[in-house]
């Protein structure tokens, strides 16, 4: 008896050493029956809970990463698993765009024409932008084709009959221009490289604009672009070539017609006067003289010679793939002419200039 008693003593004297490490507001009872081993087991559990829901979210994340999006210019929302490694264009306006976001080692085929062919040499071409080859497209087996709202409805629908993505983009404007950039960038990996891009542009417009905003409607010429002298086409109200103008500072005398690309009259050229003609057909881009031979058969024209433009020498070329074309290139020719139309204003660097 004198050994149980004992016994119990020495359990109590233990039991009581125990108690003074129960943690506060758990009961001594729960906590000698083996809370500690339950508690461990509850941590564990939870911790191994806690790793499962974070390896959810960055499957989630990974399959986010993997997983490009967007909508073109047709409605279609176009989703991708992976970035593409084989690109075509059948537009020279989404080339540009190609080529500024560092992905002319992807592209595989180009259209025919295309204002400046020595960045595209080596590549495949597929028709022209009014008549690209859907046998040619198919057999270069692209992974997606960038096609633009004027190539023939029906060479998209076929390329889609043959199970390629196409994505069409449609920019009238510097706004549509900067978001289809984003998700051309979006659905080839290159977002980081559009982000500058972009920042780029917007800083040069930025320096043009913070210039030509200061100026009273008085000093802002009367401009007429030429994109075709016979018969004589130019560019209307909500065309890119129209808005450029504006932001350069000038007023575009073909502002009230009807259309984006009007025909214009040699009536309406002598009511409207332009001060400054912008001439941008693609005869006289490797031409040196021809400006100038242009210039002079206008002086002796009936009806040229009565325009202002042509009386101060103020007939000027700006090449249509960076000034009419929706493409990344347009700042340059944004630049060339506010320098044409303000020679006074920007006869220094503008934005980033080098």
């Amino acid at each position: 008896m004198r050994d149980v008693g004992t016994r119990t003593a020495g359990l109590r004297s233990s039991d009581a050493r125990l108690q003074g490490a129960v943690p506060p507001g758990v009961s001594w009872l729960f906590w000698r029956l083996g809370a500690p081993r339950v508690i461990s087991s509850l941590a564990l559990f939870f911790s191994l809970l806690l790793q499962a829901g974070c390896g959810v979210n960055r499957s989630k994340d990974q399959a986010r990463f993997r997983f490009a999006s967007a909508t073109d210019a047709l409605g279609r929302t176009i989703s991708l698993r992976e970035y593409p490694t084989r690109i075509v264009s059948t537009a020279p306006s989404n080339t540009e765009i190609l080529l500024a976001l560092g992905l002319r080692e992807k592209l595989v085929g180009v259209t025919h024409f295309y204002g400046s062919p020595e960045k595209v040499q080596g590549i495949e071409r597929v028709g022209g932008y009014t008549n690209p080859s859907v046998e040619k497209i198919v057999s270069l087996k692209p992974d997606i084709v960038f096609a633009a709202r004027g190539n023939p409805r029906d060479v998209i629908e076929e390329l889609r009959r043959h199970g390629i993505i196409v994505f069409t983009l449609d920019t009238k404007t510097v706004p549509g221009l900067l978001e289809d950039i984003h998700k051309v960038a979006a659905l080839s990996g290159t977002t980081d490289q559009a982000t500058r891009l972009i920042a780029k542009i917007q800083k040069d417009m930025r320096a043009i604009r913070q210039t030509t905003g200061r100026l009273s409607d008085d000093k802002k010429p009367r401009v007429l672009w030429l994109a075709q002298e016979e018969p004589l086409r130019t560019a209307g109200p909500g065309s890119l070539v129209d808005e450029l103008i504006r932001i350069a500072g000038g007023k575009n005398v073909a502002a009230d017609e009807k259309s984006l690309w009007p025909a214009y009259s040699t009536e309406k050229l002598l009511l409207h006067d332009p001060e400054v003609v912008i001439l941008g057909e693609d005869k006289y881009k490797n031409s040196p003289n021809a400006v100038a031979e242009t210039l002079d058969r206008f002086r002796r024209d009936a009806i040229w010679k009565n325009i202002s433009a042509v009386g101060n020498d103020r007939v000027h070329y700006i090449p249509t793939d960076i000034l009419g074309q929706p493409s990344p290139t347009f700042i340059e020719g944004l630049k060339m002419l506010a320098r044409h139309l303000h020679p006074d204003l920007f006869a220094g660097r503008i934005g980033e200039d080098k």
